[in-house]
């Protein structure tokens, strides 16, 4: 897991690490990420320092075009995301949305991650799991209709959680025929 509440507040810019092996950078549509709030409220399996990340402000504000970015170095699977800062509105009338997509942003979400704490309790902690996303790129963003009776649809990303991607059988199966390719020619070779 890569848990982003850890980053101390006031962390801003593009972040960087890496997860045994892969490395990974982290930035936002618009350049930097941002974690300028302290955690209200402890949150299961996360370090809750700060609040999650947001962009150029403390969240992730409901517009496809704001996006937060994270690239590896190789392909991955992404398993599981968690939200900050993701609330229905006391009324029930609206609910804040966040989506996961691999790549950039465009066409139809691959995941989305639907509130499910009403505006003001704690801190609209949401953990998304049971998904599994192929590839090297993954963008965060919030849909811009729902809100939280602030009329500001938004939320934090707070973490991801990664698997590695083993070879595809139809890869081992050919490499396995390259390697009988390759006796069969030296058995030639040996014969001639």
């Amino acid at each position: 897991m890569i848990d982003f509440t850890a980053y101390p507040v006031g962390t801003s810019g593009t972040l960087t690490g890496s997860v045994g092996s892969i490395d990974w950078t982290l930035t936002s549509s618009r350049g930097e990420v941002r974690a300028p709030e302290a955690c209200t409220s402890p949150v299961p399996e996360l370090a809750c320092v700060n609040d999650g990340l947001g962009i150029s402000g403390s969240e992730i504000v409901g517009n496809p075009a704001n996006y937060i970015q994270i690239v590896f170095s190789r392909s991955v699977a992404l398993v599981a995301t968690w939200f900050l800062d993701l609330f229905v509105a006391q009324d029930g009338s609206s609910a804040e949305i966040a989506y996961i997509t691999a790549g950039t942003p465009g066409g139809v979400p691959d995941v989305t991650v639907v509130a499910d704490k009403v505006y003001p309790g704690g801190n609209g902690y949401r953990k998304a799991e049971g998904f599994r996303l192929i590839g090297t790129t993954f963008s965060f963003f919030v849909d811009p209709t729902g809100n939280d009776n602030i009329g500001r649809p938004d939320a934090a990303l707070a973490a991801v959680k990664i698997a590695p991607v083993p070879l595809p059988a139809a890869g081992m199966l050919m490499l396995g025929a390259l390697g009988g390719l390759a006796v069969l020619n030296r058995r030639r070779q040996r014969t001639a």
